[in-house]
């Protein structure tokens, strides 16, 4: 028995590496997507997109970087601290760069020495009952503050309950709708009717590949495009469900899978399917859904995160990251990295090789 183990020891070496080239190349594949993204990255270390969009690009591609588990270049850091003292008067803005500074470990009390988190509290208007001038801005601010474990003005709350319209969505938009169930998640209202209600929207905007249109009844162009689906589908894992299965799709055709084929060679991802070229939103938005991570707010409230406000160099230089209570310094990876594609190929082959020249030393 040990001499024809021993006869084919080389074909199990050859099993080995039919096992280990899929393992690196789904690694691989799953960061194409990050992988395009580091070439936009601009001489300032800003991200920037021609596509028009309210989300923050610099930040978006920092959560998607993060989540392929890539480590932030120092440069975007400066730039953001460069740029702090403008995100005060821009609530979107300034709570997406929150929730970007929580995962890279610094502190958004003090970023440039400006307290981005003190800003965001003060965009609150008790006249509206929102924090910024719209239900998109106010959307954000909540999530940062939950991610920044700050308490939620609850009238904000309720000025998001008390505008959801009768087909279960704000503003008639997958994309609005979206951020709000993830506001209302992070603001602890994940057993409000109004989420099963918008999750019904959802349902009614998806594209015959199981993608989501911003609003079907916007003919002829309504189709999918990336940015919904990657924000329905934050939606939809943010409320404990999967985008894999029913309602959602099946094994072939789903939200994630419709988001994957809006992605080009070169890794990139276009906005929708009559885009030719890909985008700094799209793909930074479709990297975080496709590795099937929610806006960073979750992430960072299951954290428990103490801020401790420090104070800027006085020589102007990068601050250090500030290392909170359940903070480390750089997050722990929690998703694949193309960059263990040659360890675990190299691992599995070097097994492999290892029990051949052992059992022919048994024999």
């Amino acid at each position: 028995m040990l001499q024809t183990i021993v006869r084919y020891r080389w074909l199990l070496v050859f099993v080995g590496f039919l096992v280990a080239v899929p393992i690196a190349a789904q690694t691989a594949e799953k960061n194409k997507g990050a992988d395009w993204l580091l070439t936009q990255q601009q001489s300032d270390g800003s991200f920037d997109s021609y596509y028009h969009s309210p989300l923050d690009p610099t930040a978006c591609s920092v959560y998607a970087l993060h989540a392929a588990g890539y480590q932030i270049d120092p440069a975007t850091q400066r730039f953001i601290e460069q740029q702090a003292q403008s995100y005060i008067g821009h609530p979107a803005k300034a709570s997406a760069i929150v929730m970007a500074q929580l995962l890279t470990g610094h502190d958004p009390r003090s970023v440039g020495g400006v307290d981005l988190v003190e800003a965001i509290i003060k965009s609150y208007d008790p006249a509206t009952g929102m924090y910024g001038e719209n239900l998109y801005e106010n959307s954000l601010v909540m999530m940062a503050l939950k991610a920044a474990g700050e308490a939620i003005e609850p009238q904000a709350i309720q000025t998001i309950l008390d505008q959801q319209l009768a087909d279960g969505s704000w503003s008639t938009s997958t994309q609005n709708t979206a951020l709000q169930i993830q506001a209302l998640v992070a603001a602890d209202q994940k057993q409000s009717a109004a989420i099963p209600a918008a999750l019904a929207f959802l349902q009614t905007q998806q594209d015959f590949d199981r993608g989501f249109m911003n609003n079907r009844d916007f003919e002829p162009t309504a189709f999918k495009d990336a940015i919904s689906t990657s924000l329905a589908i934050q939606a939809i894992l943010a409320t404990g469900g999967d985008p894999k299965a029913e309602p959602w799709g099946d094994n072939i055709n789903n939200p994630i899978n419709a988001l994957r084929r809006l992605q080009l060679a070169d890794g990139g991802f276009r906005l929708d399917s009559s885009t030719p070229q890909p985008d700094t939103m799209s793909t930074c938005s479709s990297v975080q859904a496709v590795l099937q991570k929610t806006y960073p707010f979750i992430e960072l409230a299951n954290i428990g995160i103490t801020l401790t406000p420090t104070l800027a160099p006085a020589d102007g230089s990068t601050a250090t990251p500030v290392q909170q209570p359940g903070l480390p310094g750089v997050l722990p990876d929690t998703s694949s990295s193309s960059n263990l594609a040659l360890p675990i190929l190299l691992g599995v082959l070097a097994a492999c090789v290892l029990v051949g020249l052992r059992l022919r030393k048994l024999a």
